[in-house]
């Protein structure tokens, strides 16, 4: 289902439409101001707050926006080890659908600010955010369309990498709303962490033997979790349980992310005598909870609960900002 979205993504998401009142977002910039109140800078949000909140150092601008492109495309699919099934110029063609429906702003003229960007990195006392691009979703009963609206006056200003980092992030936010994510925090750390050098696969250092695990939301809609787990030993030759994460209720991690799992047992049951798969129980006469911080990732506040009884499916929760925002039974594992 994720590979899904991204292709849906990657060819201007004319699959995914929203139910409802359209919903729209839209990318922000960093604006500096110079002598006489003119504009000396212009910096995309994501990539700044890369910079000064997350400490990234980003890949090198080519001063080509669709080359920059292709090659963010290329680092997400080498980042999740998956097989390069979109060819160049099936990514060309949702590059240009992207370009095809923008409307650009006359000269001077500015976007509204949707003021939906939540917590943001401080900004120089001479810079302010604008809104460089507004992406209006597509929605079923409304019987609208989507709609793109650039500022070009900002748009000009952006390097080729922060060009194709803005076409990104309109693309994964309109994914992320529709897990209703009220703000662009999450789009904007995803981003950063595409267009950095730092970031390290999300399924690096998975050791052979580990069991791979599924879970789920009951309500059939691809919001799951698929994570590795294995043991590991510390510098103390201590023995710890890990959780290491493909994706979490059906977002993607653009960075490796584990937890810690401490003093826990499972029973692993076989679905079926005649199956590869297992099942994880919580070891007899045992209930037990605890949340912990989620390693790596690209969101620093993020959460991982754990809820495990005797006889019942194990269950995650997300934890944003301290607040549940999702939970999944894990259904089955079987073994790498």
């Amino acid at each position: 289902m994720k590979k899904v979205f991204v292709l849906a993504a990657l060819s201007l998401l004319g699959s995914l439409s929203f139910a409802g009142n359209s919903s729209s977002g839209g990318g922000i910039g960093v604006v500096c101001n110079g002598a006489q109140g003119k504009i000396q800078s212009v910096e995309l949000l994501d990539l700044y707050e890369g910079r000064v909140r997350y400490h990234l150092n980003l890949v090198s601008s080519s001063g080509n926006t669709e080359q920059d492109y292709l090659a963010s495309v290329k680092r997400l699919w080498e980042r999740y080890g998956w097989d390069n099934i979109l060819i160049n110029e099936e990514v060309r063609r949702g590059y240009a659908n992207f370009f095809d429906k923008i409307q650009w702003t006359k000269p001077g003229k500015k976007l509204a600010f949707l003021n939906d960007q939540g917590e943001t990195a401080p900004v120089p006392a001479n810079c302010h955010l604008e809104q460089i691009v507004i992406f209006t979703d597509f929605s079923i009963d409304k019987n609208k369309d989507q709609e793109i609206k650039m500022d070009s006056d900002l748009w000009a200003r952006l390097t080729s990498l922060e060009q194709a980092a803005l076409i990104q992030h309109e693309l994964f936010y309109v994914v992320e709303r529709s897990l209703f994510e009220k703000t662009s925090e999450g789009t904007r750390a995803g981003i950063a962490a595409l267009f950095s050098t730092n970031a390290i696969p999300v399924l690096a250092g998975i050791p052979a033997g580990s069991l791979r695990c599924e879970s789920d939301n009951n309500f059939g809609d691809g919001r799951r979790s698929k994570f590795y787990m294995y043991a590991t030993v510390d510098a103390n030759k201590v023995s710890h349980l890990t959780f290491q994460f493909q994706d979490l209720m059906g977002r993607l991690l653009f960075n490796k992310a584990t937890i810690p799992i401490d003093g826990i047992r499972f029973l692993l049951k076989k679905t079926s005598p005649k199956n590869t798969t297992f099942s994880i129980v919580a070891e007899e006469n045992m209930k037990k909870s605890f949340r912990v911080p989620l390693t790596g990732g690209h969101r620093d506040d993020w959460e991982v609960s754990m809820q495990y009884e005797t006889g019942k499916p194990v269950k995650l929760g997300l934890y944003q900002k301290g607040i549940l925002i999702e939970e999944n039974l894990v259904r089955y594992c079987e073994q790498k």
